[in-house]
């Protein structure tokens, strides 16, 4: 079945539906021209009178709106502009808040939205404001009075579906100095606006909202805003967020800022751009905060360094230094080619910014005469105004490390330093106290430091850590090396582990002193040569080591100093030292061992150990200066030394030295020595001395000696005195007193038991060497005779001659005959079998002789008596002698013999004279010299004062005699044996 075609409309139903479409047609082409009619009239009448009033509703509803956003508008003239915005002239908007109005604009554009306004809606899609001024209600502002804000701003703010789009905003604010203002960007303000109601105004509500805050904070800024330069200008961009409204770029830019006066430190910046991160414009919670700094240039005024933490009364210092509270330090400082970093936190809710770290590099730190290079600085700022920053930086190429905390405002502050110093900080040290410290120290290279400083109330209260320096100089002396630990509490400075090190010396101990008093203490071990330090010292201390020698060695050495900088008469040393090697007042020793105290003009040697080879000295000294002249007040000693004599006479000073010079050991001799010695030759000695060796005293030989001896002034008194001499035993006393020309020797000596032949050598080579003369050979005869010897003298010593005095001598032993004394009336009596044993005088000391007015020589039966002198000047005997044959003897038959040879004997008496070495003899009874002739009257008196004879006297001449009848002629020279004619 086909399908079903469907039937057209009645004809009479299609010329109804024409009509209706004609009629349709008609009415919408004249309402169309009638509005275009109209439309053409109203832009006619605009282009002629280019205002028209605005609607009633449209102005209520805009109020409306103002209101509604919290807003009060003052419209001033109102009119549609010929591009159909609403115009108004001079609107004044205000805060409910605040009576005078916070907004003024010249001229505002609306803009509106047509399809709005056919629903009877009033909605802005753009605005335009000119000649926009801001103002700072009196209630917040600094002066309590309205304040421009801003003057002359131009906006222009677009509507784009939920976004206000700032198409538009410069100013120029006279408020924050002259600084230009300038906004582009979009911002969503549901978040930021409080009312969901559609009849406000976004950008109104936002105003009101945010207004009052901002001028709050701006009104703080505002006092670090005015010095800015002209030009500088702040460039905001914004990109819509529908949670934060939108974020805020900023960048500041601008050529110069000069820090208001009230700030601390003052500053000024060269040209500068500040940018920021990204920052919300609602957040409920703080938002990080980062902002980006490029300077070219900053100078600022340091704050003063705290004051010295001494407070010292400027009578008590030196005259050439001089502390000032007040630092003299040139505080100005500059910064080149600066970077940083600021990173904090924004709270919006109160509009201020907590930062919590900078990073800051910058190229050059100029200040003081320093220039630190290569500058980075960090800085921790969770706490603000508590700060903890650490810095790295360059200075004369040597690094440092600073860390420091601190609040900002406050007066206290901790440093920690470690790194290396340059030697320039010396100089900015030097204007800080006001004083040259290059006259006291330098430094030739960077030293190392790491110290912790603490600063309260403004003044250093306390460091600590350590320091290493190298070729320092300090006060005329360069140390290669000194460092250590060190302190500093209140007043006191410490060094509890210091050590110091000046070419081979080298010392480690501790430091102290009172910088209020300037009291001052060293502790030291080491190695120390005290010469090398002399400088550091008045001429007290180079005098004191002026005889002392220790360039082989330094000694080691435990020192303790004490005193006050500036004041040497307070200075106080105990030294304990061992020194090897070392020479003293030009005496070679092996070792010194001593603990000395010292302090200006008193030495005091507790303990003095001194050793050379296996010779040593023991003991103790305490000496004191005249402070005037410098020169020995009074030394007390006791010692005990088995030091030779030239030794312990240069280690003792020039004053022991004059009384041991009359002394010479060939060995060294044990002595013990206590006393002192004072200013004008007061002294006091007391001596024991011992020796086995031979000893010389005024040239005299001895030896083994043992004495006990006293020195009281200008007086020796030897009062125990054992000595060997010839083989024998010397005891005695002797006194040594006076000085100069009128010193005088006197002794008290016995001699026993000694060997004559020894004995006589001995006074032989004594005698020769006083008269200058060349000493006799000794040969060693008639060994058997010794000699017992009492004497008593006075004179000058080293003047033989001027002796006077007297003795006993007493001569035994078999051959005693033979002595050659006697000379060769020995061998004519060797006939006789007389043999002498024994010989017995006494004597008197006069001056240039000593005579013996009787000697008695006995033998087992014969004797000999004689009488004469020796001269000491010239070495001459004059003796006469008589020969008694069988005197001695016992028997009756000698006895007889002896009588009957009594005439014999007469005719026998003798003459000796010449040398003691070498005596002359002639018979007195047969002499042709008239002077001795037996009938010459005057021959008696003149036998002690005859001439000496010649060297080679004339034969004597002998008569003949009755027995032989014949003339018989003994000749002197040829009858010769010998019987020690050289002794």
């Amino acid at each position: 079945m086909p399908a079903s075609v469907p039937r057209p409309p009645p004809p009479l139903l299609r010329h109804g539906l024409r009509f209706c479409g004609h009629c349709l047609g008609c009415f919408f082409w004249w309402t169309l021209w009638l509005g275009l009619g109209l439309l053409l009239g109203f832009q006619i009448y605009t282009a002629t009178t280019k205002q028209m009033p605005v609607p009633p509703f449209l102005l209520r509803s805009l109020e409306q709106q103002l209101s509604n956003s919290e807003l009060s508008a003052q419209l001033g003239k109102t009119s549609f502009d010929p591009t159909g915005q609403i115009v108004i002239q001079d609107l004044r908007l205000s805060l409910p808040r605040f009576a005078e109005p916070v907004a003024q604009v010249r001229s505002l554009y609306i803009q509106l939205d047509p399809l709005a306004l056919l629903t009877g809606r009033v909605q802005a899609d753009a605005l335009r404001a000119n000649g926009l001024s801001l103002y700072i209600p009196a209630l917040l502002s600094g002066s309590g009075a309205r304040e421009l804000l801003i003057e002359n701003a131009e906006l222009a703010l677009s509507t784009r579906e939920h976004a206000l789009e700032f198409t538009e905003f410069s100013a120029q604010s006279a408020q924050l100095g002259n600084l230009a203002l300038s906004i582009q960007g979009r911002v969503d303000p549901r978040p930021l606006i409080r009312t969901k109601a559609t009849e406000t105004l976004p950008a109104a509500e936002l105003f009101a909202r945010y207004y009052p805050l901002l001028c709050r904070r701006l009104g703080e800024a505002a006092q670090w805003t005015a010095g800015l330069h002209p030009s500088t200008r702040i460039d905001i961009a914004l990109s819509p967020d529908d949670v934060a409204g939108a974020f805020a770029e900023i960048t500041i830019t601008g050529n110069g800022y000069d820090a208001p006066k009230h700030a601390s430190p003052p500053f000024s910046l060269g040209a500068f751009r500040v940018t920021s991160s990204p920052l919300p414009l609602h957040s409920t919670a703080p938002v990080p905060l980062q902002i980006d700094l490029a300077l070219r240039a900053l100078d600022l005024e340091l704050p003063p360094l705290p004051p010295l933490p001494t407070r010292v009364a400027p009578s008590a210092l030196p005259p050439h230094f001089a502390l000032r509270q007040n630092s003299p330090i040139d505080r100005q400082a500059r910064v080149l080619g600066l970077r940083g970093t600021l990173r904090g936190l924004v709270d919006f809710a109160q509009m201020r910014v907590r930062p919590q770290a900078l990073a800051v590099a910058a190229a050059e730190l100029r200040f003081a005469g320093a220039s630190p290079r290569d500058i980075s600085l960090q800085a921790e700022l969770d706490g603000w105004p508590r700060i903890r920053s650490a810095a790295l930086l360059q200075i004369g190429g040597a690094p440092l490390d600073l860390d420091a905390r601190f609040t900002l405002g406050e007066p206290d502050a901790q440093l920690h330093a470690s790194g290396r110093l340059p030697p320039a900080l010396l100089d900015l040290a030097s204007e800080y106290t006001s004083t040259d410290l290059s006259r006291f120290v330098r430094l030739g290279a960077a030293p190392e430091i790491d110290l912790e400083l603490r600063i309260a109330g403004g003044r250093l209260a306390a460091l600590t850590g350590r320091f290493d320096a190298r070729a320092v100089w300090a006060h005329g002396l360069t140390l290669d090396q000194i460092g250590g630990r060190v302190t500093f509490s209140g007043k006191r400075f410490e060094a509890p582990q210091a050590y110091a090190a000046i070419g081979s010396n080298y010392a480690h101990g501790s430091y102290t002193q009172d910088l209020g008093t300037r009291d001052y203490r060293f502790l030291l071990s080491g190695q120390l040569n005290p010469p090398d330090i002399s400088l550091w010292f008045h001429d007290w201390w180079a005098q004191f080591w002026q005889n002392f020698d220790l360039s082989k060695n330094a000694p080691t050495a435990s020192v303790d100093v004490r005193g006050r900088w500036g004041e040497p008469q307070h200075s106080r040393v105990f030294v304990y030292a061992d020194s090897h090697s070392p020479t003293i007042e030009g005496a070679a020793l092996d070792q010194v061992r001593t603990r000395i105290y010292i302090k200006p003009d008193y030495y005091h040697a507790m303990e003095l150990s001194i050793r050379r080879g296996t010779q040593s000295a023991n003991g103790w000294f305490l000496r004191r200066n005249d402070p005037a002249t410098r020169q020995l007040a009074r030394e007390d000693f006791d010692f005990s030394s088995t030091l030779d004599m030239p030794t312990l006479g240069a280690l003792s000073g020039p004053e022991v030295q004059a009384a041991i010079a009359p002394f010479y050991f060939a060995e060294p001799v044990s002595v013990k020595a206590r006393g002192f010695i004072a200013a004008a030759g007061a002294r006091h000695i007391d001596l024991h001395g011992s020796t086995k060796g031979d000893f010389t005293f005024y040239d005299f030989p001895l030896n083994g000696l043992n004495f006990t001896a006293m020195i009281d002034d200008d007086m020796l008194l030897v009062d125990s005195l054992s000595a060997g001499l010839a083989e024998g035993l010397v005891s005695g006393r002797v006194l040594l007193q006076g000085t100069g020309e009128a010193q005088t020797l006197g002794f008290d000596l016995s001699l026993a038991q000694g060997k004559f032949y020894k004995w006589t050598g001995i006074v032989s080579d004594y005698l020769a060497r006083r008269r200058g003369e060349e000493p006799p050979p000794n040969v060693e005869k008639n060994t058997n005779v010794t000699i017992d010897l009492d004497l008593s003298a006075e004179g000058r010593p080293g003047d033989t001659l001027s002796f006077m005095g007297s003795g006993n001598m007493e001569l035994k032993g078999r051959g005693l005959g033979e002595i050659h004394i006697f000379g060769l009336l020995s061998e004519l009596l060797n006939f006789t079998a007389l043999h002498f044993n024994r010989l017995l005088t006494s004597f008197s000391i006069e001056g240039d002789k000593i005579v013996f007015p009787e000697v008695h020589i006995t033998g087992s039966n014969s004797a000999i008596t004689a009488s004469g002198h020796y001269a000491l000047d010239r070495g001459q005997l004059d003796f006469r002698a008589r020969i008694n044959p069988f005197q001695e003897s016992r028997s009756i038959l000698k006895t007889i013999a002896g009588l009957m040879l009594t005439p014999i004997s007469n005719v026998l008496e003798v003459r000796l004279t010449g040398p003691l070495d070498n005596p002359k003899w002639n018979f007195l009874h047969f002499s042709s010299n008239p002077a001795t002739a037996p009938n010459n009257p005057n021959a008696a008196s003149n036998n002690a004062a005859a001439p000496a004879p010649e060297e080679n006297p004339p034969q004597a001449e002998v008569p003949e005699t009755s027995e032989t009848g014949s003339n018989t002629q003994i000749d002197a020279a040829n009858v010769h044996h010998n019987t020690g004619a050289d002794y």
